[in-house]
């Protein structure tokens, strides 16, 4: 089933839109604090680094992109967690499982690509969540003045964002 949380009754499409869903796509951005909570938690692995959003939808059509940037979703901050990650040395893969957004994309595996081997892809990260479920993320935080180990909280915002960066 696929899910069409960002799009809204009764918004007509064809509205223009100065971005082409050829050319974006929509993601979650992530915040700076949350940029930086990956990175000290889990160093590049490989050369090229990425881990910076999830992608909602890889190829999205105009009209979801027009009826995008006249709603309220348009550029919301949301919360979500990092629960797995995954670490392929063969396929040069490097990634983190994502919970909290399955209500914003129909992806079976959202994710953030932490880093990849220049011959890797970091669409290969989609199969890599397919064949394992990754080790659970237990970070230290505090909550009510204790310590306590869990998901790591991260932020972000969704956009459309330039597919070539």
């Amino acid at each position: 089933m696929k899910r069409t949380p960002l799009l809204i009754e009764g918004v007509k499409p064809g509205i223009p839109s100065p971005h082409s869903s050829k050319s974006h796509y929509l993601a979650i951005e992530l915040s700076h604090g949350s940029k930086n909570a990956l990175r000290q938690h889990f160093p590049s692995n490989y050369k090229m680094r990425t881990a910076d959003h999830v992608t909602l939808s890889y190829t999205p059509s105009q009209e979801e992109l027009d009826r995008l940037h006249n709603t309220p979703e348009h550029e919301r901050t949301v919360n979500f967690h990092a629960t797995h990650h995954v670490n392929d040395e063969e396929q040069g893969i490097h990634a983190v499982r994502i919970a909290g957004v399955d209500h914003l994309t129909d992806k079976a595996h959202p994710h953030i690509t932490i880093s990849h081997a220049p011959h890797a892809k970091p669409v290969q990260s989609n199969e890599l969540l397919a064949q394992q479920q990754g080790d659970r993320i237990a970070v230290p935080r505090k909550v009510k003045g204790k310590t306590k180990r869990g998901h790591l909280p991260l932020t972000g915002t969704i956009k459309a964002l330039p597919k070539f960066r």
